[in-house]
């Protein structure tokens, strides 16, 4: 073993000269260790300055190097792999799904090419890399066993459980991953129960890359977004919390998380009350503000209950039958909260789109006292004409 580090180290400290003597893709430094032993009795040019090195470390080593290079043909050189992993514990590489693709231990991707004898290899080490434009190009490396990553490296070896969504069924699974830094050297699929923190944890995991749209948002969560969303932006003075998708995405602790953990499958995911989610941001006050100031519904003179929608304009909008604003001479406001109804001036007055006993909209307006000075004669006098009093009609 000795000899064998000694003919790495003065091979490395070269510059690599056997590149010439191959073909370009063959990046494996144990085929370079069996060529210079080959041409060890009869060395030439730069090689004799190798086997010059190799002699020195063996006796700044104090090894015998005549007795040490009797059995140079017994080198085993499969172990090359195993003294680089020493050297250079960040490169231990893993293969990724495609071919001559690599993962290191410090969690940079390299690349063998593809005909390259190493692109297939499952582990490997890196001796040496260069840069082509964004790709980190391997150009010296030898294959290790999993084996001997595992007995240099049994410190470091950490064992995790892991909950995963198997897309297929949608339900999860649990895997005990052995992982050695960036490096996942063994998974297998475990019948442990996992803990409520750890099924949370996944499915914030799962939110995060999937993004929240891949919810299942009712139409009342949808709803309840856009009330919150516009009192956020409008009348920052309630000093709600943000609900923006990016938001929503860097706080899934908050009001994500506590529910997660009961989640089971992927059909239980569908099932879950989000609105009740969100409001658990808000304390009792505030979420009396929201239903004061951002209330769902108009409730007109005759109890009619109107939905008003909130979008992305200042005023939100109702559409109600013309007969709900008889005799109101202001217009209906929202944003009010906390008995500042008193206060007028804080309000914001919704828009009214006024519809014909047809459901149809015959005049949009903010200002019901201008409207009832204005235009509604106009209206009327239309509506008239189109919905008469009915007569009398006989039946044969």
């Amino acid at each position: 073993m000795a000899i064998l580090g000694c003919i790495l180290t003065a091979l490395l400290e070269e510059r690599d000269i056997f590149s010439r003597d191959r073909a370009s893709f063959d990046c494996n430094l144990t085929h370079r260790v069996e060529q210079l032993i080959s041409l060890w009795h009869k060395p030439y040019g730069a090689i004799t300055n190798i086997i010059k090195q190799v002699k020195a470390l063996l006796k700044s080593l104090k090894i015998n190097h005549q007795k040490a290079l009797s059995s140079l043909t017994s080198i085993t050189t499969n172990m090359t792999g195993f003294l680089l992993a020493y050297a250079y514990p960040e490169r231990v590489a893993k293969t990724r799904q495609k071919s001559g693709n690599f993962i290191c231990a410090n969690g940079k991707g390299v690349s063998i090419g593809e005909q390259d004898a190493l692109a297939s290899e499952s582990n490997v080490v890196i001796a040496d890399l260069m840069q082509i434009k964004n790709v980190l190009r391997v150009r010296l490396a030898a294959s290790i066993e999993l084996a001997q990553i595992e007995q240099i490296f049994s410190q470091d070896i950490v064992e995790k459980e892991l909950a995963l969504l198997d897309e297929a069924s949608g339900k999860i699974i649990v895997r005990k991953q052995t992982k050695l830094a960036a490096l996942n050297l063994s998974e297998k699929v475990s019948n442990k129960a996992l803990s409520t923190e750890v099924i949370s944890h996944m499915w914030c995991d799962f939110v995060t890359n999937k993004g929240v749209d891949t919810l299942s948002w009712q139409a009342k969560d949808i709803a309840l977004k856009a009330r919150w969303q516009w009192l956020t932006g409008y009348l920052p003075e309630y000093n709600f919390p943000d609900i923006s998708e990016q938001a929503l995405l860097s706080n899934l602790t908050l009001w994500f998380a506590p529910f997660g953990g009961e989640i089971k499958s992927k059909a239980k995911l569908a099932k879950l009350d989000l609105s009740a989610m969100l409001l658990s941001q808000l304390d009792y006050q505030q979420q009396q503000i929201l239903k004061q100031a951002a209330p769902t519904h108009y409730v007109g003179p005759t109890g009619r209950h109107c939905p008003i929608t909130y979008g992305q304009e200042k005023s939100p909008k109702v559409s109600l039958p013309m007969q709900e604003v008889y005799g109101l001479q202001e217009t209906p406001m929202v944003g009010l909260a906390n008995g500042a109804q008193a206060n007028k001036s804080c309000g914001i007055p919704l828009i009214l789109e006024l519809l014909s006993p047809a459901q149809r909209p015959i005049q949009i307006t903010q200002d019901l006292a201008q409207f009832w000075t204005g235009s509604y004669k106009a209206v009327q006098k239309d509506m008239k004409s189109r919905y008469p009093k009915p007569t009398c009609n006989m039946h044969h």
